[in-house]
């Protein structure tokens, strides 16, 4: 093969940020005078500004943080941008907010670790809790396993498999607030949504009463 002609064109990019009242940047990107794009960006750390298009039955397809994406809508432009469309989503710990900073309720799961599983084979005390929260208006699905043997401390021992539960926004909110200054808040929030340990408050009286026993309870190892 023969090089015949060689060509070299000279790029000039430039980047314009345009700050929001809204606390985020939208940066601009123009390449030998013409627009090629923008892009959403933010200083507050783990923060990232997304324009989200969510559906009405968005909690109920949701699986996963992930999910959120899927209504993601990328701007052209900057007249594409719509105020009530922003949201910050927060990845370290899986949290959404809306355009405002305000927390937004999603939904969580979680598992038996760390959180219900029979004590004991045939555990009343297990039996009833799951029964309660089954019942319960937060709870928008609860489902069992036979534990496997890896991570059981008797044969036949049964814990939850997948539980979906989302608070009303309210609480959330209050959740939120009474956590925000840790560290770790994101965690103790999430904590607190599967009872993990000694943590009360969100199910009601008549739950939280057995979960004390519940926790106190040793278990019964074969």
């Amino acid at each position: 093969m023969e090089i015949i002609k060689t060509t070299k064109k000279k790029t000039t990019t430039e980047k314009i940020t345009h700050q929001t009242s809204l606390g985020f940047d939208i940066i601009e990107t123009i390449t030998n005078g013409k627009h090629k794009g923008v892009a959403l960006s933010c200083k507050d750390k783990g923060f990232h500004p997304v324009m989200l298009d969510l559906p009405k039955d968005w909690v109920e397809k949701y699986t996963e943080f992930d999910d959120l994406f899927n209504y993601q809508i990328i701007p052209k432009k900057i007249e594409d941008i719509r105020e009530t469309k922003i949201y910050f989503t927060y990845t370290s710990g899986l949290m959404l907010f809306n355009r405002n900073r305000q927390i937004v309720s999603i939904p969580h799961f979680f598992d038996y670790i760390g959180s219900l599983k029979e004590k004991e084979p045939r555990d009343s005390l297990y039996v009833k809790l799951i029964k309660l929260l089954k019942e319960h208006p937060y709870v928008l699905l609860l489902e069992e396993e036979e534990i496997p043997y890896y991570n059981r401390d008797f044969p036949g021992q049964y814990g939850i498999r997948t539980a979906k539960v989302q608070l009303p926004q309210n609480k959330y909110k209050r959740l939120y607030e009474k956590y925000k200054e840790e560290e770790f808040w994101s965690c103790r929030i999430t904590d607190d949504i599967s009872m993990h340990h000694h943590c009360l408050g969100i199910y009601g009286d008549k739950i939280d009463a057995l979960l004390k026993k519940y926790w106190k309870k040793e278990t019964y190892s074969s």
